[in-house]
């Protein structure tokens, strides 16, 4: 099923690229890195977000995530049946083994930089749409979960699509902050998991650990209950002095979507049905915001740090 929801989610990025940025490519000299320019395709960080979301939204019992943080950047990694799914650089010697090595881009400088999935050659827009309306990818996530997973799985395909050409010290935060806020029990346990098997031990790594998490508490306390469009403007402003990423054109996107009715609501029952499992989280003595701060001391991560986590959970 990995396959197939992965196919989905390519086709979705590649219906939206082809749509907007740029006529459909024929000849694989249109490659932007053949004019000597930055890539602008899918890098490996957004596949293992995708990976993630879709073992959320999807049974995918052979798929396994993980926090880590690797020179300084924190990410869900995502193992499926035993292998990594996909690696962040392509200088790693594991990326031809990898789950999706068969779609990496062959056309890239083997000595450096991020490893990327190619956008694909179509005779046109309409062949991919075919494509994208013969899976059975998002009837599957409504089968299973129901409409607000259909909701959640679609702000991540866009969410994933925009941050293409972000540098990734950027787009890595804004990645793992949505995670946190849209599945926050599971994504702490991953990160308090990670912090307790020591994968994660370098303490200049937890002391920007602790750092990410009070900006994020902060952010959580900015977002009130409001009307519907008084919702999407203060997530809007408070995600961007998270993460310096603008989130309205996505959310309008997917508002502005004929294909779904009350899409509106829709989207913003799935942002603060979010919010409220993050205030639970908080709450709970055993909760995920809570066994962090305690992971945090325990490590003898600064104690100023500690304090202001435990200020802002209550």
């Amino acid at each position: 099923m990995m396959e197939k929801a992965i196919e989905y989610v390519r086709l979705r990025f590649e219906e939206m690229y082809y749509s907007q940025d740029t006529g459909i490519r024929t000849d694989s000299r249109d490659c932007m890195r053949s004019e000597g320019l930055e890539c602008n395709c899918i890098s490996g960080m957004i596949m293992n977000y995708a990976g993630y979301i879709l073992s959320i939204c999807l049974p995918l019992p052979l798929c396994r995530p993980r926090f880590l943080i690797d020179e300084g950047i924190g990410y869900i990694k995502v193992e499926y049946g035993g292998k990594e799914l996909i690696t962040l650089n392509i200088s790693d010697q594991n990326v031809f083994s990898c789950h999706l090595s068969h779609m990496v881009c062959q056309h890239q400088d083997r000595e450096k930089g991020q490893v990327y999935i190619p956008f694909r050659k179509y005779r046109d827009l309409e062949e991919i749409k075919n494509k994208i309306r013969d899976s059975m990818v998002m009837k599957e996530v409504f089968r299973h979960q129901g409409i607000y997973a259909c909701y959640r799985l679609e702000l991540w395909i866009y969410f994933l699509k925009a941050m293409r050409l972000i540098p990734i010290s950027i787009s890595s935060r804004a990645f793992l902050s949505m995670a946190v806020f849209m599945f926050p029990g599971k994504t702490l346990g991953y990160i308090n998991e990670g912090i307790m098997s020591g994968t994660i031990s370098e303490k200049e790594d937890l002391e920007r650990l602790a750092d990410f998490f009070i900006e994020y508490l902060v952010f959580i306390k900015k977002l009130q209950r409001t009307t519907v469009n008084g919702y999407f403007f203060e997530f809007v402003a408070a995600f961007e002095c998270l993460t310096q990423v603008h989130m309205a054109s996505f959310f309008e996107m997917i508002i502005h979507e004929k294909r779904v009715d009350n899409s509106e609501e829709n989207l913003y029952s799935v942002l603060v049905m979010a919010y409220n499992r993050n205030k639970d989280e908080q709450i709970r003595r055993r909760g995920g915001f809570k066994t962090l701060v305690n992971r945090l001391k325990e490590i003898q991560v600064s104690r100023e740090k500690v304090l202001a986590l435990e200020s802002l959970l209550g």
